[in-house]
């Protein structure tokens, strides 16, 4: 803004140069007029003889006060418009050479601005991340983290095929790690045999790995697979054993199955979901164990996603 006011008053001043130049090469200057004497009439001259251009000798009379033109005058009058106009355009060039010069400059300058303008622009984008990665910790600062440390198992009879040291029930062991209360929502939780060999890719069997995490089947839970927690809250750094309330019974082998997971040729998983809450905000804990038939417990999955905390 500070560059456009001389700017302006700059073409201004050429405007007004080229027009008072242009208005004094076409405006001719006044006629003399001879003035009246005394008496009020004009002071007649006698008519000058010249030879007549048709060779008569007849005078050809000019009117009083009139003076003839020679072709010097002329021409000293064509010099003259000629330097004015020239004179015009020297200015007009020179000022245009001149606006030219402070339109570059103030380009230069604009681009200087945005340059610098697209700069704290970045930063402005980068404090504002920061600033909300700083008010998200501070959401979990005092936040409550739920883990699964291990599953109790419950070995006796079934009841179906009265095979003796059967895996009857499981309790899951709850262990609050974080730093705040957490109030617990929902517990869901299932035993499953799944098949740990694949005899169908080879004859002798080939190793299947565990389910992945992000298996949405899994991971559909049931009304069935609600459990009760006897808990609201679970203080920060409390534990809690759910076997004190009761085991989760289960009721869904297979006749053979119990033998195949002796053998290893299958497994029992248990597996479930715990939804929690602190004060602000809502987490969720998978959590994924294996059934050991020689140890006759429980040991974590090898995959990392089974078990993991939002």
């Amino acid at each position: 803004m500070k560059l456009l006011k001389p700017l302006s008053l700059l073409i201004l001043m050429l405007l007004a140069l080229s027009l008072s130049a242009e208005s004094s090469a076409q405006n001719p200057s006044p006629k003399i007029v001879p003035k009246p004497n005394e008496s009020g009439s004009l002071i007649e001259q006698p008519a000058q003889e010249q030879p007549s251009p048709n060779g008569l000798g007849q005078p050809i009379n000019q009117p009083t006060g009139s003076q003839p033109q020679t072709p010097s005058s002329q021409g000293s009058s064509n010099n003259d418009k000629g330097d004015s106009n020239s004179t015009v355009m020297i200015f007009l060039t020179i000022g245009m050479l001149i606006a030219t010069a402070v339109m570059a400059f103030a380009t230069i300058k604009i681009a200087i601005f945005n340059r610098q303008l697209v700069g704290v622009t970045d930063e402005m984008k980068k404090a504002t991340a920061e600033m909300a990665k700083a008010a998200d910790a501070g959401l979990h600062l005092n936040r409550p983290a739920i883990v699964v440390t291990s599953i109790k198992a419950l070995i006796g009879i079934d009841d179906v095929s009265k095979i003796p040291n059967t895996l009857r029930g499981y309790s899951p062991e709850i262990y609050n790690i974080g730093s705040g209360p957490a109030e617990i929502i929902d517990v869901f939780s299932r035993s499953w045999v799944f098949d740990a060999f694949d005899f169908k890719a080879h004859s002798l069997g080939k190793k299947l790995e565990e389910p992945r995490g992000d298996d949405q089947e899994i991971w559909k839970f049931f009304p069935l697979d609600r459990r009760e927690f006897p808990r609201t809250f679970l203080g920060a750094g409390e534990c809690f054993a759910n076997y004190q309330a009761g085991f989760a019974m289960i009721e869904n082998w297979i006749p053979g199955d119990i033998e195949k997971v002796e053998s290893g040729e299958k497994r029992r998983a248990v597996y479930g979901t715990i939804l929690y809450r602190s004060s602000v905000k809502e987490y969720l804990t998978k959590f994924f164990f294996w059934y050991d038939p020689k140890s006759r417990g429980f040991r974590r999955a090898e995959r990392r996603e089974l078990n993991h905390r939002t």
